[in-house]
Formats: structure tokens, sequence, C-alpha cells
């Protein structure tokens, strides 16, 4: 749910290793990973709302039904926490309902508003609607509360991309290029971007090589490609496609004799 809570994941791995340091023996090792294991629950249990980890893990494994239903079991034992409610946002999203995400997502930043991840998804959420000043608007909010990856900088460029704010948006594609953005087709679409913008901006030459970068990722191409045919109908989509269009084009002109 949080990296916060991450380290709750590593109390089997460091009882185990006690065990075997004083013991030298498999058996206690194993032991001490099972009692490690059974306070890790208990710690999750005190630490987070009760069905929030199973909501999780019900979302992650594409039972968005059975993760509605939990988060909001969640949100009813501990109505004064975040996190059901920034789970609750990421389900809805999933499922299309955008009006009841925003308000998930929403309810989530009023209870703690420093919460990076929670600006984050009602920035995705509200770009998805084509509401870019909004949007640009949850992702500077994020990065403002801890956001530090290559992906938020990358959220923010694209925001600017789409409002036509081409000198604002080059510097944060290169930060988010140059720190690394986790998703290969993202990082094809923040290399056009960037190309776009400084072609808008009269740098042909420097457009030109990003455009080039473009043939590196023709199997990330093809992915975005088939991924249109599931994209629910959002706003967003139809600037999606047309972006695809054109990288497509481009592509294939450069292979071209």
């Amino acid at each position: 749910m949080n990296r916060r809570w991450n380290f709750l994941f590593v109390v089997p791995l460091i009882t185990a290793l006690v065990a075997y340091v004083l013991t030298q023996r498999l058996l206690f090792t194993a032991l001490g990973f099972v009692v490690g294991y059974l306070l890790m629950e208990g710690l999750r249990f005190v630490f987070l709302p009760p069905y929030l980890h199973r909501a999780a893990r019900r979302y992650q494994k594409g039972d968005l039904e059975a993760a509605l239903e939990l988060s909001q079991r969640a949100i009813e034992a501990r109505p004064d926490r975040w996190e059901p409610y920034y789970l609750q946002a990421l389900i809805q999203f999933s499922g299309s309902e955008l009006d009841r995400a925003e308000l998930s997502a929403s309810k989530a930043i009023d209870l703690h508003s420093e919460e990076a991840v929670a600006h984050q998804v009602l920035g995705q959420i509200l770009f998805a609607q084509g509401r870019y000043d909004e949007a640009k608007e949850s992702f500077l909010a994020a990065i403002d509360n801890g956001g530090r990856e290559g992906i938020h900088q990358f959220h923010v460029a694209a925001a600017s991309f789409r409002l036509g704010q081409w000198s604002e948006a080059v510097p944060r594609l290169e930060l988010a290029l140059r720190l690394g953005i986790d998703n290969r087709q993202l990082t094809l679409l923040a290399t056009f971007f960037i190309a776009e913008c400084l072609k808008q901006l009269g740098e042909e030459e420097a457009a030109e090589d990003y455009y080039a970068q473009l043939l590196r990722y023709s199997k990330e191409l093809a992915n975005l490609q088939q991924d249109l045919h599931i994209v629910p109908d959002y706003p967003e989509r139809t600037a999606l496609r047309k972006d695809v269009d054109a990288i497509a084009q481009l592509v294939h002109t450069e292979r071209s004799p």
C-alpha cells in the first residue's frame, strides 16, 4: 500500500537470521521465520486498517469486485485512515468509475494531504478525463510531498504537453528520462513528447535526435497499439491514439530506405 510499511516484510527475515546466528540450526531458523511471519501479521493488523491487505491482494489479482468490497469494509472499520480510500480510488479507476475514483482519492487527500501517492492517483484520474490543468496541479502536489522519481516528472510534463506548454515540458521530460521511468511504454511517450516540444520550439536538430530514438522502442510501440484496443473511451484516449499513430508513422518513415 505504502512504502513506509515495507519494513514489515523484513520482520520474518530478521527473526530467521537471529535464530540462525544463535543456534546455527536450520530447524530453529525455520521456526524463527514462522514466528517473524506471525509477528508481521500482528503488526500489520495494528498499523493498517483491517481488510486493507486482503483488499490490496485481491486488487493485484484483478478481482476488482472483491477488492472493492474489502476496501469498503476497511473504510467502515477505520474511517479516519487515508489508505482504504486511496486503494478504493485505484480499484474504481481500474473499473472505469472515474467520478467515484476522484471522490475516493480526494477523500484520501483530505485525511492525509502529505501522501504523494494519493495526489498522484488523483492526477491520473483527472488526466484521463482530459482535465489537464487540474491534473498538473495534483502531479505537482505529488512532487511537493515527496515524489522524487522519474514517473512523477513525466506526469507533470505530460500534462504540460497536453496544455501546449512546450518550454515548461522539456526540462521535466529531460529530468524524467535522466532519472529513469520504470515503464518503457511511458519512456517511449516521453521521448516522443520531448521531440514534439522541441519541434514546436523551433529546435529542429535536437528534435530529430529524439525522433531517431523512437526506433529503440518497436516492441513498446506494438504494446501501446494493442493496449489502445482495451483502454476505456476516456477523453485522453483520443489524444493518446493520435500520439501513437504519429509515432508509428515516424518509425515507419525512419525505417523506409
